[in-house]
């Protein structure tokens, strides 16, 4: 059965809190490879900045965004 990239970020973002940025900053790094397992994202999606557009696109301005843009201030 394949995973949707867009399901395993609604997963993903229920465990994540604004109160632990460093544990996400790690946890973000684990969640790209799995989207690129998935094949829901490019290879090349790997520095802060594309990430942080993957986010937008996937995630359309939810959590996970909200949680970038605290930590990439």
């Amino acid at each position: 059965m394949e995973v949707s990239g867009k399901k395993i970020l609604r997963q993903w973002e229920q465990k994540v809190t604004i109160e632990e940025p460093w544990e996400f900053a790690r946890s973000l790094v684990a969640m790209n490879v799995r989207l690129l397992i998935c094949g829901a994202i490019p290879r090349y999606f790997f520095d802060w900045f594309q990430l942080k557009e993957v986010c937008v696109i996937a995630d359309q301005r939810g959590p996970v965004q909200e949680i970038l843009d605290k930590l990439l201030q």
